[in-house]
């Protein structure tokens, strides 16, 4: 998962993209390149990682699923998402560790994401 942050809206705004992707690496390089659909806004770039390894496919859809709707209730970025992201089918128990981890956010959870997702 990661977020991509740069220049202000029109609305004045600072604009965000919330992304995930198993290659963030490779995503990186095709969001930086100047054809890749109003991605050209950035010039930071923040990714989440596991320390464990223990993030799975559903993991990094449910909490890119969740980074989105909690960014756009707290209305302090400008998303530039072209879609609300997709909720995927994800266990109650998988759901309630996921979120458990962001509410309130841990130590360990970067200073950088509370106006993503505190209202």
């Amino acid at each position: 998962m990661y977020f991509l942050m740069g220049e202000l809206s029109e609305a004045g705004l600072p604009r965000a993209y919330i992304g995930q992707s198993g290659n963030v690496g490779n995503r990186l390089v095709q969001h930086n390149q100047g054809n890749n659909q109003n991605k050209d806004f950035w010039d930071r770039a923040l990714v989440v990682i596991s320390l464990t390894n223990s993030m799975t496919q559903t993991h990094a859809l449910f909490l890119e699923w969740f980074a989105i709707a909690e960014a756009t209730k707290a209305g302090r970025y400008s998303l530039e998402n072209g879609n609300t992201g997709s909720q995927p089918n994800t266990p109650a128990p998988l759901q309630a560790h996921t979120t458990r981890s962001t509410r309130p956010p841990p130590p360990c959870w970067p200073r950088w994401a509370s106006p993503f997702l505190n209202r």
